[in-house]
């Protein structure tokens, strides 16, 4: 089933209308061009224009995504949802990267994408305004040949790359005076993409975008774990789900889980190659001199040799751990042993469990005492592989 590309990147989450009136929808029975241009067509023409605009980056944010998955760029679907949540972003793009027909898809967006965008600005230029009847305005942009019809899987790898555009790392220094990176949101990165285009509609687009990624994320996790290891569940469900104040935008709230659990019902669902990588650069500085990689065969968890890694196809989506690995062959000894997500649960036992401006303080007894069970062996586990990110990348990204 295909469905419009304006449609399906707008948020769903309530936006204020006084600054994006173009993302607001026409009017119940549609928009008669003849009577709005006679009441004020000023207006309505600076109204068209903001919605052509959004589409122009709407179609350049598809041509971006289709490009990345021809190319085998994965790497470039790294959003930022605000919601502690890159190891399940992680997972679900190398789920979404094996869907059949995504990459065919692709091509025919790479192809009909380009077109729309070579027939756009002069639309922009001028908005055509008839007598026509617009029911929306979608069918406003298909009627100018400048919309896309796409499949769900494709909407979301957009608007994730959406939020991968705008994901930032900016280096700051932790409480033992070691430089880390940290990501903020940049609108600005999608404003450079389209001349002109309204700031404001922008930045709430973005914090739409999070705020209905972040409960979307949820949702896709806990239907897979559900599914598949229902005992790892509990603290996914909506009685643990807390929601925080997006700072850009007081109607899109963020949405998070335990980090604890959500970390773990992620790698348990992970099937294929988990790359456990150290991470080579903070900003501008070399942190390693080795370039270690470990590649584990997920559920037979078993660790591949040098030759086995040369058969892995270089379009295979990997899901990676990424950080700073202090002792390499206690990791690989804990990988081996079965005992990987027990050192990644202590290590996250010990932070924050909700995402940012969401109250912190975990009151259910049973939840607590999981944490309290695995929070002692944290500084173990962070001597051992301190993990700083997790993502997706195609295996000819990460064989090099």
């Amino acid at each position: 089933m295909s469905i419009s590309l304006f449609e399906a990147i707008l948020p769903c989450a309530k936006i204020e209308r006084d600054a994006i009136d173009c993302l607001q929808p026409f009017p119940k029975g549609g928009m008669d061009c003849s009577k709005i241009i006679k009441r004020n067509k000023n207006n309505f023409t600076r109204d068209l224009q903001k919605t052509l605009k959004l589409q122009k980056l709407f179609l350049t944010m598809a041509v971006e995504t289709a490009e990345a998955c021809c190319n085998r760029q994965y790497t470039k679907f790294d959003p930022l949802l605000k919601n502690y949540g890159c190891q399940i972003s992680a997972f679900q793009i190398q789920i979404l990267l094996q869907q059949k027909g995504i990459f065919e898809e692709a091509e025919n967006i790479l192809n009909t994408g380009k077109k729309c965008l070579e027939n756009i600005n002069r639309f922009i230029e001028k908005p055509p305004i008839g007598n026509e009847l617009y029911k929306t305005r979608a069918d406003f942009l298909q009627n100018l040949g400048l919309d896309l019809r796409i499949t769900a899987e494709t909407a979301n790898l957009i608007r994730l790359r959406i939020l991968s555009v705008v994901n930032v790392n900016k280096v700051t220094t932790n409480s033992a005076g070691e430089e880390r990176e940290v990501p903020f949101t940049e609108p600005n990165c999608l404003v450079k993409k389209v001349r002109k285009i309204d700031e404001a509609i922008v930045r709430f687009l973005v914090s739409g975008l999070q705020s209905d990624e972040s409960q979307k994320s949820i949702s896709f996790l806990r239907e897979r774990v559900e599914k598949n290891f229902p005992d790892s569940s509990k603290f996914l469900t909506e009685n643990y789900v807390r929601t925080s104040q997006n700072i850009q935008s007081k109607n899109s709230p963020i949405s998070s889980v335990p980090l604890m659990f959500n970390t773990e019902a992620s790698l348990r669902c992970v099937e294929g190659i988990i790359l456990i990588k150290n991470k080579l650069k903070t900003g501008n500085v070399e942190n390693n001199e080795k370039n270690i990689k470990i590649f584990l065969k997920i559920p037979e968890n078993k660790i591949l040799s040098d030759e086995e890694v040369t058969t892995i196809t270089n379009e295979e989506p990997l899901y990676v751990i990424e950080g700073y690995i202090q002792e390499e062959n206690a990791l690989k000894s804990c990988v081996e042993s079965g005992e990987l997500f027990n050192l990644i649960k202590a290590q996250t036992a010990a932070l924050y469990q909700y995402a940012a401006n969401t109250k912190q303080k975990i009151e259910d007894p049973e939840l607590l005492a999981e944490i309290k069970k695995y929070e002692p062996d944290a500084q173990k586990s962070i001597s051992i592989f301190e993990i700083d990110h997790y993502y997706c990348a195609a295996a000819g990204e990460m064989k090099q």
